[in-house]
């Protein structure tokens, strides 16, 4: 089970928009080992080229807190960069990636992620208007 609130503030100036916010989120695992409370405080920018092409570069920092004593909780550090393109408003296509840092007291956990696709999204896509 997974509990999840938050809030982000979209920022539009021109054809961008900028976006900050926080969310919580709470997973109730079947196993201890896996459950945990995340604190997350998220910043970006989305950069219109054109009606259909989009750039998306954003930063992320997650406060991890297992409920697990015998494992330290952690930080993670994320950046996030990629391109989409809406070939119809049902239909887009997403390339980029991320790579996250995970920070904690215990060094062996300690490491780093990078993260690189290509994503086919299906769903009904509306342009944001302010």
């Amino acid at each position: 089970m997974v509990y999840l609130g938050g809030l982000t503030y979209y920022y539009p100036f021109g054809k961008d928009i900028a976006y900050a916010g926080y969310q919580i989120d709470k997973l109730n695992a079947a196993s201890q080992d896996f459950s945990a409370i995340n604190n997350t405080l998220l910043a970006g920018l989305r950069h219109s080229f054109s009606d259909n092409l989009y750039l998306n570069a954003g930063a992320r920092v997650r406060l991890r807190n297992l409920d697990v004593q015998t494992l330290a909780d952690d930080t993670r550090y994320t950046g996030i960069l990629n391109a989409q393109y809406l070939v119809n408003p049902w239909l887009t296509l997403q390339v980029g990636g991320d790579y996250t840092q995970i920070v904690t007291s215990a060094v062996e956990r300690n490491t780093g992620v990078f993260n690189f696709g290509v994503n086919i999204i299906g769903g009904y896509n509306n342009s944001l208007s302010f």
